[in-house]
């Protein structure tokens, strides 16, 4: 889309076929120099279009008390121990985290750290 173009409802095809409370916009950020601007855009849209956001940033578990459940569930499926698994559990910071659609200023709570 570019510049000159103002998002609407018909901005997300998929908002037709599903509805917009069926919807999602996705964001992530992986460190790369456009993230910012990508999602913030990506934000600006989902807010004109009415639909919901989801980071999805390849988190492992939802909400930060559920780190240790994750981890355990990552070693059982690997037939490891925490021990042996450590290095390749998830670190804290890669739950999913809400962006507030209301509102200009979008944080920035679910980079990878």
């Amino acid at each position: 889309m570019s510049r000159r173009e103002l998002p609407n409802e018909t901005s997300i095809p998929s908002t037709g076929a599903f509805g917009v409370e069926n919807t999602l916009v996705e964001l992530w950020d992986h460190g790369n120099p456009i993230d910012d601007e990508r999602n913030d855009a990506l934000t600006r849209v989902a807010r004109i279009c009415g639909t919901q956001i989801v980071a999805t940033n390849n988190v492992h578990y939802a909400r930060p008390r559920e780190r240790a459940l994750a981890s355990a569930l990552a070693a059982l499926r690997a037939g490891r121990s925490m021990e042996e698994l450590d290095s390749w559990l998830p670190g804290p910071g890669l739950h999913i985290c809400v962006r507030d659609t209301n509102n200009n200023s979008v944080s920035r709570g679910f980079q990878v750290r």
